[in-house]
């Protein structure tokens, strides 16, 4: 044999090669087509789920999320009543902290029926800061927390 014969040879064992795969790889996906056509009903919709379309393989909606992250989560009071939580104070003056909406940027607090923010005046106090389940107040003399129950 010369060196032509053998180029020859093995170029064509090579194109053989290369057939082989593209038959196998039709075959391979004419039978899934078929598997998913099967699955078609009179309707024209899937009867069943694809692997992707399985529920279980894709992330759960944030509700679902939520939902499963609070499950036996009971509250201590309602959010939703502003009745006399705390009160606080000397003397004649009382304040009651109904209610608190925090927010990271503007927290506000609900103090004896009034809205305030951090730096305003409620009665003769000034509001120092507002955290999420107190308010720290100060009359002048000292400073003290209203705390919700």
């Amino acid at each position: 044999m010369n060196k032509k014969n053998i180029t020859e040879f093995v170029i064509s064992g090579i194109l053989l090669l290369v057939l082989f795969i593209l038959v196998i790889s039709a075959a391979t996906a004419r039978k899934a087509k078929k598997a998913v056509l099967d699955n078609i009903g009179k309707s024209g919709v899937l009867e069943e789920k694809t692997p992707l379309e399985d529920s279980s393989s894709r992330p759960k909606n944030l509700f679902q999320q939520l939902e499963d992250q609070t499950k036996g989560l009971t509250l201590t009071r309602d959010p939703f009543i502003f009745a006399p939580m705390a009160v606080s104070g000397e003397g004649d003056s009382a304040f009651r902290l109904n209610g608190i909406f925090w927010d990271k940027q503007g927290p506000v607090a609900l103090i004896n029926d009034n809205f305030v923010k951090k730096g305003e005046s409620i009665d003769s106090a000034i509001v120092v800061e507002i955290k999420q389940d107190r308010v720290i107040l100060n009359d002048g003399t000292h400073t003290f927390e209203v705390k919700l129950e």
